[in-house]
């Protein structure tokens, strides 16, 4: 990649570690991200943008996971095309066109919570958080010196602020492979964006991450037309950007 690389970041589970709260049917934690060069995210924005015109009658429609499986949550009426298995069928096939097309990667790391309490129990440490310093040591790592700009998603402001403290403990002693000047110097930008923004990063950071947490969790692909198949997300993880804890 050259010039700016632009990364997105969202989740998929609770990071909850509450061991009377776990949800045993999706008992694992994700935190991903997708990374594109400028030229890169500029061709994304313009495909996206042209999808949502076709199929839902305007760019400023906002892909949610979680509402596309349960439509009814939603409050876009257009969200309710999902009912219609063929709509649903048309709308990932041109996404996973997208990630034939369009040059990007993902990096990601998966906390299944369970084992993790087993082994740490009170000192476990916070998943998003120990996500997120997983995640930032690959993107120092594969942005190979460009300037970084990283937009995780907006979430309350408590976890916000724990985020940023985090961030700058980074900035300030680095991290497990970088010195805290060279995340300073590397990193240009990092703020929370609201899924409301509309940002094309997001959303397709908002698309990667529940098949990455399905698959380690065991459970059985949906039938196509229900899901980004996880095929397609691993197509874009390089070497040693796939982090599954413990």
């Amino acid at each position: 990649m050259e010039g700016i690389m632009k990364i997105f970041i969202d989740e998929s589970g609770d990071h909850n570690l509450d061991s009377t709260k776990l949800d045993n049917s999706y008992n694992v934690f994700v935190l991903g991200a997708v990374c594109f060069s400028e030229d890169n995210y500029q061709l994304l924005c313009e495909r996206l943008n042209q999808i949502k015109q076709d199929l839902f009658g305007g760019k400023d429609y906002i892909i949610h996971t979680a509402e596309i499986v349960r439509p009814s949550n939603s409050t876009d009426p257009r969200t309710q095309l999902f009912n219609n298995i063929d709509f649903r069928n048309t709308f990932y096939s041109t996404i996973e066109n997208i990630f034939d097309e369009i040059n990007f990667e993902v990096i990601a790391c998966c906390v299944k919570k369970s084992q993790h309490l087993e082994r740490y129990g009170a000192y476990a440490s916070d998943p998003y958080i120990f996500g997120f310093e997983n995640i930032l040591n690959r993107i120092m790592w594969r942005s190979k010196g460009e300037k970084c700009e990283i937009y995780p998603e907006k979430r309350s402001q408590a976890e916000d602020g724990l985020l940023e403290i985090n961030y700058l403990k980074a900035k300030m002693s680095g991290t497990k492979f970088f010195t805290g000047s060279q995340v300073s110097a590397r990193i240009e930008t990092f703020k929370t964006i609201d899924k409301k923004a509309n940002e094309c990063g997001s959303q397709i950071a908002d698309l990667v991450v529940s098949p990455i947490g399905r698959h380690f969790m065991g459970i059985k692909p949906r039938k196509p037309g229900n899901e980004l198949k996880y095929q397609t997300v691993k197509r874009k993880i390089p070497n040693r950007c796939l982090t599954v804890f413990p």
